[in-house]
């Protein structure tokens, strides 16, 4: 795989004709109506343009200084396709109602992708250690960088996402995806294990304002809980952590949860199935969330372990180690 991915993204890149904008023509049966296009370089999709279709034909042209990750969305703001985008001719040809069949030519990055995706749908148990591979086999890509960007840095520590970006070329280091994982990094540095908890505000599912200050630092173990109603693997760690706060919830420990919700009928929803009877806050911004990125949060279930003195003493604990962490601490107070 080492010899064979650089081999492809020469090709690739040799082969790509040089050209100072982007034209995406589009052939897609079923698209009608206003098509937008959005590039992927924050948490959420940002539009940029959109245009008319007309019997699935529609057009859209520009100039970008990197290539982008893109998604087309329909009229209601759905996404129809991801793709990458550069300064080339583009087409996309296809049916809605076959998404995954639709064809994207002219973009040597978006091909690229396209492989890395294949390769890892057969990585099995070597899923990280082979998108390591793909992403650092191609120093000069977007594609990736975004790889690495995306699918790597949410469960990386912040020295290992330095080592990361030094490993593609200087050219890239600038492009937004790189500078988020720098960003990133920073943030961490902020929020590490032995660092003092960094406080917020936001109301809870009273409608009143609570700070983080005003459990944490209080004499108790808090759990810095960022979770989400739409969340599968949240709301299967959820019966975990109410296990542990009835365990030890009158011994020293207490959940403050952070919820990464669009609405609030979602959220109280998932409140009251679930039995979370700690303080829940929200500013129902998504993955747009304050405190979230705040705490360099890439993903979710999340969370953070804060000492009674108001100390950072773990990140993430989860399932069986949290009961371990807790015991450990708690198991022999009187």
């Amino acid at each position: 795989m080492k010899l064979l991915l650089p081999l492809l993204a020469a090709v690739l890149f040799a082969c790509k004709p040089i050209s100072q904008s982007y034209t995406v023509t589009g052939n897609i049966t079923g698209v009608e109506g206003k098509v937008y296009l959005a590039f992927l370089q924050g948490k959420m999709p940002e539009i940029v343009d959109s245009t008319t279709a007309s019997d699935g034909k529609f057009e859209f042209k520009g100039v970008l200084k990197t290539p982008m990750y893109a998604e087309l969305q329909s009229e209601d703001k759905k996404m129809i396709m991801r793709f990458f985008i550069e300064n080339a001719m583009i087409t996309l040809t296809g049916d809605m109602e076959q998404m995954d069949s639709v064809k994207v030519n002219g973009s040597a990055e978006n091909a690229l992708f396209e492989h890395f995706t294949e390769v890892l749908k057969n990585a099995g148990g070597n899923r990280m250690e082979v998108m390591d591979s793909l992403s650092f086999a191609n120093p000069k890509s977007v594609a990736a960088a975004y790889l690495f960007f995306r699918q790597r840095v949410p469960y990386l520590e912040a020295a290992q996402m330095r080592e990361g970006i030094a490993k593609f070329d200087t050219s890239l280091t600038k492009i937004v995806y790189l500078q988020q994982v720098a960003d990133r990094a920073d943030v961490l540095d902020k929020v590490a294990v032995g660092q003092p908890f960094v406080d917020f505000e936001l109301p809870d599912a009273q409608g009143n304002m609570v700070k983080l200050s005003d459990v944490a630092g209080k004499g108790k173990y808090v759990l810095l809980d960022f979770w989400a109603g739409w969340c599968g693997p949240c709301r299967r760690e959820n019966p975990n952590v109410v296990a542990n706060y009835k365990k030890w919830g009158d011994k020293g420990f207490t959940v403050f949860g952070v919820s990464l919700d669009r609405t609030r009928e979602q959220w109280l929803d998932a409140i009251e199935k679930d039995g979370l009877e700690w303080t829940n806050v929200t500013d129902l911004a998504f993955w747009n969330c304050a405190p979230a990125t705040m705490y360099g949060v890439g993903s979710i279930p999340s969370n953070v372990m804060i000492s009674p003195d108001g100390i950072i003493v773990a990140r993430n604990v989860k399932e069986e180690a949290l009961g371990e962490f807790l015991e450990e601490r708690l198991g022999k107070k009187k």
